[in-house]
C-alpha cells in the first residue's frame, strides 16, 4: 500500500515537471509557428514539413529502437538489476551507432532520389528543399545517437531535467524566429540550418546530464550478445509497427503533396500542430505513467498495473476532451487570431486532428502494458498491417477524386479498428478483465463523447465569431463536460475521493476566512 501511494505521488510529482514544460513549451511553440509561417510563406512552409516528412520516414527505426531500449531499461530498474542495466545501455549505445550510419545510408540514396525526382516542389525552391533535406537529415542521425541517453532519463523519472531541456529548445527556436526577421538570406535555409544547430545543442544537453547523473551512462560500445538478441528482437517486431505508423502520418504527408501540393502540406502542418499543443497535456501525463505501468509489470504487480491502465485511459480521455472541445467549436476564430495568413483546408485538419487524437488515446496506457510483457510479435503483425492499410486506402480515394480530408477519415476509421485489434492481442498474453474494461472504460467515454456532443447543439444558435462568443462557448462547453464526465464518466471510488478532497478544500478556505 506505501509503495502504491509513492508511486501514485512520484507520478504526480512528474506530471507536474511535464505540465510546467508543456506550458511554457506550447505558448512559445505556437508563437514561433506563426512568426516562421509569416516569415517563410505558405509554400516554403509546407515544403519545410514535407522534407521533414520524408527523414521523418526513417523514424520507424528511431521509434522501435527508442521502445526496446526504455523497455529494457525500466524491466532493469524495476527489479534493482544495477550490472543489467549498465550492459543494457551499452548494448543499446552501440546499436544506435550502427543505425545511425544506416539512416544516413539511406537518407542520402533513396530519400535524396525521391526528394528530387518525386516530391511536388516548384523548380525555384529545389535548392533551397535540398538544404532543409540536409539539415534534417543529419539533426535526425544525430538524434539517433543520444537515444539511449534519453531513455534513461525518462526510465530515471527524472521529468525536471526533460522540463529544462525541453524548455530550452523551445526558447531557441522562438529566437531563431526572430532572427530570420533581420536575416536577409534565404529563409527556408537558414531556418533550417539554425534548428540543426538547435537539436544538436539540446542533445549534447542530455548526454552531459545522463553521464552526470546515471552510472550506467559511459560511453561504452562493448556489446553483450545475449542483450543484443533480446533488444534486437524485440525491436524487430516493434519495427513493423513503428513503420506502420510513420506511414499513416508522415506517408500521407507525402501523398498529399503529390496530389495537392506544398500548400496543402502547409494546412496539414498548421492542424497537426495545434493537435500536438492539445494533445500534449495528454502525452505529458502518460510519459509519467508510463514507467509505473511496465515497473509494476516487472514487479508481477498485476492488480495496480490494471488499476493504472483502466485509470490512465479514462482520465487521458477526458482530460483531451475537456480540452477540445472548445477548440473544436472555435476552430475558425483561433486560427484567425493565431496566423497572419490561414491557408485552405486548416480549419478541417485541425478538427480532424484532434478527433483522432482522441481516438488514440484509448489504446496507449494498454500498448505501454502489452510492450512490458516484451511479447509483441502478434501486436506488431496484425496492428501494423492495418495500420499499413492508411496509404493504400488513401491513395485510392484520392485517385477517386475524392476531397483530400478523406485522409483523416480513413486514418480514424482505422485508428478504432486498431483498438479493437490491441485489446485483442493484450488478452491473448495477459489476464486482462476485458469486460470490465469495455464497461468500465469505453462505454463510459462513449456516453460522455455523446453527451457532449449534444451539450453542444445549442451553440448553433448563436451565429458569431468574435471574442464574446469564443469566452461564452468555451466557458459553456467546459462546465458541460465537466459535468458530463463526473455524472457518467467517473465510478463511485473516484466520486467519492473528489467529493472528500473538495471537502477538505472548502474546511481550509472557511478556517482562513
Amino acid at each position: 500500500m506505501m509503495m502504491t501511494q509513492s508511486n501514485n505521488k512520484r507520478i504526480v510529482k512528474n506530471t507536474l515537471f511535464l505540465y510546467i514544460r508543456m506550458f511554457l513549451m506550447m505558448g512559445i511553440s505556437l508563437y514561433t509557428s506563426r512568426i516562421i509561417l509569416a516569415t517563410l510563406g505558405v509554400t516554403d512552409y509546407g515544403i519545410y514539413n514535407v522534407v521533414g516528412g520524408v527523414v521523418t520516414m526513417l523514424g520507424f527505426l528511431t521509434g522501435a529502437m527508442s521502445s526496446a531500449t526504455q523497455r529494457f531499461l525500466l524491466v532493469k530498474l524495476g527489479i534493482n538489476d544495477v550490472e543489467g542495466l549498465r550492459t543494457t545501455f551499452h548494448s543499446a549505445l552501440l546499436i544506435h551507432f550502427i543505425i545511425a550510419f544506416i539512416v544516413l545510408f539511406l537518407a542520402e540514396t533513396i530519400g535524396l532520389w525521391f526528394l528530387n525526382v518525386q516530391m511536388n516542389i516548384p523548380v525555384t525552391r529545389m535548392e533551397a528543399a535540398n538544404w532543409a533535406y540536409q539539415a534534417t537529415v543529419i539533426s535526425f542521425a544525430f538524434s539517433l545517437f543520444i537515444v539511449p541517453y534519453n531513455a534513461s532519463v525518462i526510465a530515471h523519472e527524472r521529468m525536471g531535467a526533460f522540463a529544462y531541456i525541453g524548455i530550452f529548445d523551445a526558447v531557441a527556436k522562438l529566437a531563431i524566429a526572430y532572427l530570420l526577421l533581420v536575416i536577409g538570406y534565404d529563409h527556408l535555409i537558414v531556418y533550417s540550418i539554425l534548428l540543426l544547430l538547435v537539436g544538436i545543442i539540446s542533445n549534447l544537453l542530455y548526454i552531459i546530464y545522463a553521464r552526470t547523473h546515471f552510472t550506467e551512462c559511459t560511453m561504452n560500445f562493448s556489446l553483450d550478445k545475449e542483450y543484443f538478441k533480446s533488444i534486437m528482437n524485440f525491436a524487430g517486431w516493434n519495427l513493423i509497427g513503428n513503420l506502420a505508423y510513420v506511414v499513416k502520418s508522415q506517408g500521407i504527408n507525402i501523398l498529399i503533396n503529390i496530389f495537392c501540393g506544398p500548400a496543402i502540406n502547409a494546412a496539414r502542418g498548421i492542424g497537426f500542430q495545434v493537435n500536438q499543443a492539445v494533445t500534449s497535456f495528454v502525452t505529458n501525463f502518460q510519459m509519467a505513467l508510463n514507467p509505473q505501468i511496465t515497473k509494476s509489470h516487472a514487479q508481477g504487480d498485476m492488480d495496480y498495473l490494471n488499476e493504472l491502465i483502466f485509470r490512465g485511459t479514462l482520465y487521458s480521455f477526458y482530460l483531451m476532451l475537456f480540452l477540445s472541445m472548445p477548440i473544436l467549436v472555435n476552430t475558425h476564430f483561433i486560427l484567425s487570431i493565431w496566423l497572419v495568413e490561414v491557408p485552405q483546408y486548416s480549419v478541417e485538419f485541425v478538427q480532424l486532428a484532434i478527433i483522432l487524437s482522441l481516438c488514440d488515446t484509448l489504446y496507449r496506457p494498454l500498448l505501454t502494458a502489452h510492450l512490458a510483457t516484451g511479447k509483441i510479435k502478434n501486436l506488431q503483425i496484425i496492428v501494423g498491417v492495418v495500420n499499413l492499410l492508411n496509404l493504400p486506402v488513401s491513395y485510392f480515394l484520392l485517385k477517386m477524386g475524392f476531397n483530400v480530408l478523406c485522409t483523416m477519415w480513413v486514418a480514424i476509421a482505422i485508428s478504432l479498428i486498431t483498438l479493437l485489434l490491441r485489446i485483442f492481442c493484450y488478452c491473448s498474453i495477459e489476464v486482462f478483465p476485458v469486460l470490465n474494461f469495455v464497461k468500465q472504460v469505453l462505454l463510459r467515454v462513449l456516453l460522455v463523447s455523446l453527451f457532449a456532443i449534444f451539450s453542444t447543439f445549442i451553440l448553433q444558435f448563436m451565429h458569431s465569431d468574435g471574442w464574446s462568443y469564443f469566452f461564452l462557448s468555451s466557458f459553456y462547453c467546459v462546465v458541460c463536460i465537466t459535468i458530463i464526465t463526473y455524472v457518467i464518466g467517473l465510478d463511485k471510488r473516484t466520486k467519492d475521493f473528489l467529493k472528500k478532497k473538495i471537502r477538505v478544500i472548502m474546511y481550509l478556505s472557511l478556517i482562513h476566512i
